[in-house]
């Protein structure tokens, strides 16, 4: 079944002249897409030919010197400055003092963090399971 679904998506990526760009972050699937001189995301258009476009990796990306995280705007990219993503583990671990004969279920997450050279931060937490 599985096999299949992959079959189907290969064919569909050869068929339509796209390229996924990024395709999954944490649980969720935000498809980046490029589409002859598009730029995708969930289906809308991000970027254009004319833009400048650069992707940073997961979901963080810029288009004519404003930053961006999955769609929403999150600042301005400094002129001359670098730009640094990153992940940080932020899963919770089973506490010393928790009950022998309670289940504990652990949440596995990340932060997946921006910086700039100008002082900006953000950081985006993502669930993994």
């Amino acid at each position: 079944m599985y096999g299949d679904l992959e079959d189907k998506i290969q064919t569909d990526i050869k068929e339509n002249h796209y390229q996924v760009i990024e395709y999954r972050i944490g649980t969720s699937f935000f498809p980046f897409v490029q589409k002859g001189d598009a730029v995708y995301l969930d289906g809308k258009v991000i970027a254009k030919k004319d833009d400048s476009f650069r992707y940073f990796g997961r979901g963080y990306y810029r288009v004519n010197r404003k930053l961006y995280y999955i769609g929403r705007k999150i600042g301005n990219a400094p002129a001359n400055g670098e730009i640094r993503i990153y992940v940080e583990d932020r899963s919770k671990a089973k506490p010393s003092d928790f009950p022998p004969n309670v289940m504990f279920c652990p949440v596995a997450a990340h932060a997946d963090i921006l910086e700039t050279s100008d002082g900006l931060r953000v950081e985006s937490l993502v669930y993994d399971n």
